[in-house]
This record gives structure tokens, C-alpha cells and sequence, in this order.
């Protein structure tokens, strides 16, 4: 009895390690962490996430196993469309980012040239095009 329930545990940790690695949760935690640049303070917030989703599954297997409650398809769709919503924010979030502090600078010189600039803050770099017309 004892070495089944090692067995079960294994397997669990296992299957564990598999769903923390999928691709939805990489792309999250990696969204998440990725807005420090601070080792430690990355290395605290995914450590956060992870034991808050571990809670959370924990809890809802506590539920699901003791009262015998069933999730049903339509709940399990719901469910996935919510973390599917989740992930389609964190994506936008993570391509919006980089473009925080931008401006679009236009104007015309005496030598009839369109001269655009696209200015971040003062300490980031400028990226410049002039156009002869």
C-alpha cells in the first residue's frame, strides 16, 4: 500500500512538471517575470504564481475527489475559454510594452524633405526616416 502511494505521488509530480512546461503557461509566467529586471524579484513572482496555482488545483482536486463532484463539459469549456481570454491579454499587454513612451514626430523642412521621427524617452534610442519629395 505504502509503494502505491509513492507511485501515485511520482506519477502526480510528474504529470505536474508536464503542465507547468505547456506552452500557455510558459507564455504566461514568461509575460509575468518578464517585467522585472530584477533576478530575485522574477525569480519571487513566478515562485507566487506557481504556488497560487498549485493552491488553486489543489483545492478544486479536494472538491472534485470528497464531494464526488463532476466538472462538465460546458464548465471545462468555460474554464479553458478563461484562460484562453488570459492569454490573449497577456500577448497584447506584451506587444503593447515596448511601445509605451512613444511619440510620432512629423514636419517638413524648407528643402521640401517629410522628416518622421519615432521618439522614446530621452534615454532611449530614436529612430529616424527622411523622405525627398
Amino acid at each position: 500500500m505504502k509503494g502505491m502511494f509513492f507511485s501515485v505521488l511520482g506519477l502526480g509530480f510528474v504529470l505536474g512538471l508536464k503542465h507547468a512546461l505547456d506552452p500557455d503557461h510558459m507564455a504566461a509566467v514568461s509575460t509575468i517575470v518578464s517585467e522585472s529586471k530584477s533576478m530575485k524579484r522574477s525569480s519571487l513572482i513566478g515562485m507566487f504564481w506557481g504556488l497560487g496555482h498549485t493552491r488553486s488545483l489543489l483545492c478544486a482536486g479536494i472538491v472534485v475527489i470528497a464531494l464526488k463532484v463532476q466538472i462538465s463539459e460546458r464548465i471545462a469549456s468555460w474554464m479553458e475559454f478563461g484562460v484562453a481570454l488570459m492569454l490573449i491579454l497577456l500577448g497584447i499587454r506584451a506587444v503593447l510594452k515596448p511601445l509605451r513612451g512613444w511619440k510620432l514626430h512629423v514636419h517638413r523642412h524648407t528643402q521640401m524633405v517629410v522628416h518622421t521621427v519615432m521618439c522614446m524617452s530621452t534615454a532611449q534610442a530614436k529612430t529616424s526616416t527622411n523622405i525627398a519629395i
